[in-house]
This record gives structure tokens, sequence and C-alpha cells, in this order.
């Protein structure tokens, strides 16, 4: 399986980041994201585990505004002057930062917690090592009172 090494890497080198980062989970994810796991390509991952980086993504691009009617505004100065996006693109959010900005910090946890599941995988299809338990690390285990799967039960939706 030394095809997957490279996401390897991506997602080792993010959980690099949510373990060492700065600040709270959605800072640390915002590392994890854009130092590394936006280069993902959904090709590049086993079959068994696309739908869990599905997951992932479109849990992190679910909000496209920082604010309620920001893309509103934005439109309307556009219409005003049909340079201004040129002008200000830094006005302009991505949606992982808008999602980032809004969601709570258990949210961020449970999308943390699928790039950990994820790396762990890969490191075990990787390896020429036995089989490592899949579990939910101990220092989670007792933050997470909740079952993960009924979440990634709702990605088509």
């Amino acid at each position: 399986m030394f095809e997957y090494r490279h996401s390897l890497q991506q997602f080792h080198s993010a959980v690099a980041s949510l373990a060492t980062g700065p600040g709270d989970v959605r800072s640390r994810l915002r590392c994890a994201w854009f130092g590394s796991l936006m280069d993902v390509k959904i090709e590049d991952l086993p079959e068994s585990l696309q739908r869990e980086f599905t997951y992932i993504y479109k849990r992190l691009h679910r909000i496209n505004e920082e604010f309620k009617g920001q893309i509103e505004h934005l439109s309307r100065m556009e219409k005003a002057d049909p340079m201004y996006k040129e002008k200000h693109l830094n006005q302009y959010p991505h949606p992982v930062e808008a999602t980032l900005g809004r969601i709570r910090n258990t949210t961020g946890v449970e999308i943390a917690l699928s790039i950990y599941n994820i790396h762990e995988s890969l490191a075990d299809m990787c390896s020429n090592h036995e089989k490592r338990p899949k579990a939910i690390p101990h220092s989670l285990s007792n933050v997470l009172p909740f079952d993960l799967s009924k979440y990634r039960d709702n990605i088509d939706k």
C-alpha cells in the first residue's frame, strides 16, 4: 500500500498540527486544513477512507459567510463597482475560515477525530507492523460521550 504514503504524510502533518498547534481545536483545524489537508485529493485515498474524508470536507465547508448577510453585501458592492472584488479580495470569506469561525468546539473535536482516524487507517495500510487497535485515544474517550457514526451517516444530506 505504498501508493498512499503521500496521503499519509499529509495526514501525519495534520495530526501534528492538531496535537501541538496553538489555540483551540478550531485554530488547530485551520492550520491542519490549510497546512496540508487542502492538498489531499479524494482519489489519492483508498476507497474505504473516501467517505470519511468527504465528511471532513463537507463539515469544514458548510458555511460560506463569516456573518449573516456578508455575501449579499459583497454582491451589492460588486454591482456598484465591477472592480470591487479585485480590489477587496481579502473581504471575501473562505468557506473553511467562515465555518471554523462559527462552529462549536465540540464540532471541531468531531472533525479532528475523523482526521485522526484516517491517519491511523493510512498508517496501518502503509505499515508492515501488526495492525494497531482502532479505538478512540484514551485522552479523548472521556470527552466524547457521543457516537460519531450518526454524524458520518448524514454526509450526503
